[in-house]
This record gives structure tokens, C-alpha cells and sequence, in this order.
């Protein structure tokens, strides 16, 4: 623990190192996932949380991020303004702070697994958890679904996220579709392709066309 914190120090959701990354040897792990994912031919189950970013910004991180923050990071990252209008536009009433962390969601999981789930011709099947947690606001949050998935809700951990009262129906969907993957390569909704139809898993659960994708298909 030591030694990630070490690694870790510094970082930041937008602009900073990653708090962990792939270690890369020629036996365990030749090539990294971002080079290979889109050419192997194995199914692929992919996707990310609604409000990623509520893990790592509290409430008040969130109230604190003006506008002018947002437009360094616009600069440094190279996004275009059209790129931050069409966020806005996509949420309706959102501060500065949470347009902040939903292009630091998009940035940094929902842009790049949507790119690899394009490129691919192997089965690839996307999902977004969208179940909005009670718990001190963090809605969707980053790791929020693995109580879902692993269906153990019960557990302490998952309960910290969750609170004692998450639906446990969705807790027995995800972890049903996650073990028919397993077992056959199809977790029960049609894979991602042109139409970009995407699993969103949420209290009660529906297959959509990706969602915001206009937004976020303009990010560099």
C-alpha cells in the first residue's frame, strides 16, 4: 500500500499519473490491453459507471471547482468548447464542478472502452450502471456495481456505497448476466455495434441506444 500511494501521489483524475497501471512482461501481459483489445477475437464485456467521478470529488471538491478551473483543463487536454456546450447541454442545471467530473469520467473510462468496443469484430457487449446510490450523494459512482455483480450486497464494504436498502433484483440481473458471460460469451442483450446498443442497468433495467454519445464522441 505503501508503494502505490508513492505511485499514486501527485495524480489527478484529469490531468495527473494513473494511481495504478498495467505492469507490462513478456510472459504475464506481452502488450497492453489498449493495443490488443481491438484485434483479439475473445468476447468482450465492457462498461462504466454514470457519475464515475463522484468517488473521487466530494460534494464540497465539487462546489469548490470554478469556471476557470474547467477551462485550464479545457486548454490542457485539449478539448474543444463545443466538446464542454454539449456536455451542458446533455446535463441540464449541472455546476461546473459536475461537468468538471463527468469529462474526467468520460475521459478517462467511457470514451476510450467505447473507441475499443467500436474497433472490434469480435462479440463485444457494453453496459452502463446508472442505479443511483442515497449514499452521501455518490449517485453512480466509480465501483459502486461490483456489489451488484458478485451479487453481495450484504457485505459491509458493498453496504458503505450502497447503503442497506439497494435493490437486491438488480444485484441478481447483473450477476446472472455476468455468469452467462462467462459460460457463453453472451450476457442476455445484443451486441454493440452501429446502433450502439448498450445494457443500462438501473432499478429497472432497459437496452438503449449509448447515451451522450454526441458529447463524447468530440472529446480528443
Amino acid at each position: 500500500m505503501e508503494a502505490r500511494r508513492d505511485q499514486a501521489a501527485g495524480s489527478s483524475p484529469l490531468g495527473g499519473a494513473p494511481g495504478f497501471q498495467f505492469a507490462i512482461d513478456p510472459e504475464s501481459l506481452p502488450h497492453s490491453p489498449h493495443e490488443v483489445l481491438g484485434e483479439i477475437d475473445t468476447p468482450l464485456l465492457i462498461g462504466s459507471n454514470t457519475d464515475e467521478y463522484r468517488l473521487w470529488f466530494t460534494p464540497a471538491a465539487l462546489a469548490a471547482i470554478r469556471p476557470v478551473k474547467l477551462l485550464l483543463a479545457r486548454l490542457a487536454l485539449r478539448i474543444p468548447r463545443r466538446a464542454v456546450a454539449a456536455y451542458r447541454a446533455e446535463f441540464p442545471g449541472a455546476s461546473t464542478g459536475e461537468i468538471f467530473g463527468q469529462l474526467a469520467t468520460d475521459i478517462m473510462l467511457r470514451a476510450p472502452l467505447s473507441r475499443v468496443a467500436r474497433a472490434r469484430t469480435a462479440p463485444t457487449h457494453v453496459y452502463e450502471f446508472a442505479w443511483r446510490s442515497p449514499v452521501r450523494d455518490l449517485r453512480a459512482a466509480h465501483a459502486l456495481e461490483l456489489g451488484f455483480v458478485f451479487d453481495r450486497l450484504v457485505d459491509e464494504e458493498a453496504q458503505r456505497l450502497a447503503g442497506p436498502d439497494a435493490p437486491r433484483e438488480l444485484a441478481t440481473e447483473m450477476h446472472a448476466s455476468w455468469i452467462s458471460f462467462v459460460k457463453t460469451g453472451d450476457p442476455g442483450w445484443p451486441v454493440y455495434g452501429p446502433d450502439r446498443l448498450t445494457r443500462l442497468f438501473d432499478t429497472v433495467s432497459t437496452t438503449v441506444p449509448q447515451r451522450r454519445t454526441t458529447a463524447m464522441d468530440l472529446l480528443p
